[in-house]
């Protein structure tokens, strides 16, 4: 089994880059077993991979989100894998647990996330979601129906409608107190009003995950 985690990035020389810094170092600085990690960023003048970074040439916006993560999938779209697992920059990711939590999933029409609600659209969160190969594919080949005008969690949940591909709910521990986090989780969601103490935090969590 192998398995993609595709991490939105942005390069600003401030906050989110300092972000980028802090996952490299935490949870991305462990290796594990058929897992693999890419971050991915806008604003270049054409689409290339460099090392662990997946560059293209979309500009940074909110609402280029979309475009940004089919270049992404664009990328990639020929590596060998059976999984994505799509974050952010502000989430921590515990690769072994992400792992036992794949395990046992179907490697065909699998979507999972925590799931939302927009304007009565269900859509898995875009803090963290699973897609199987043959769904990124699909997007991929069906990007000309992604409303660009939506959030891209929101967007891409609308073109898998067309398969009546079934939500499944995810997990995902909010860190709103560093003396309250559960170590059982895979998924750590990092979005206080304070974005320092959201790259503190993520050095938190791989502590208490070491020190257990």
């Amino acid at each position: 089994m192998k398995i993609l985690i595709l991490v939105l990035s942005y390069e600003d020389n401030g906050i989110y880059s300092e972000f980028l810094k802090s996952q490299k170092s935490t949870w991305d600085s462990f290796n594990v077993d058929g897992i693999e990690t890419f971050y991915y960023f806008g604003n270049s003048d054409k689409c290339y991979i460099k090392g662990n970074h997946i560059y293209t040439d979309v500009k940074e916006s909110l609402m280029n989100c979309t475009k940004k993560t089919i270049k992404c999938f664009e990328s990639i779209k020929d590596f060998e894998f059976d999984y994505i697992f799509r974050t952010n920059s502000s989430s921590y990711v515990d690769k072994n647990l992400l792992k036992n939590f794949i395990l046992d999933k179907p490697k065909t029409k699998f979507y999972s996330g925590i799931i939302g609600d927009f304007l009565n659209q269900k859509f898995c969160s875009g803090s963290g979601y699973f897609l199987s190969k043959d769904l990124v594919l699909f997007l991929i080949e069906n990007q000309n129906k992604l409303n660009n005008n939506l959030i891209d969690d929101v967007s891409i949940s609308k073109v898998l409608e067309m398969l009546n591909v079934e939500l499944v709910n995810s997990e995902r521990f909010d860190v709103h107190d560093s003396n309250n986090i559960n170590p059982n989780y895979f998924h750590y969601r990092l979005k206080t009003q304070n974005r320092v103490y959201d790259i503190n935090n993520m050095k938190k969590i791989m502590e208490l995950k070491c020190n257990l």
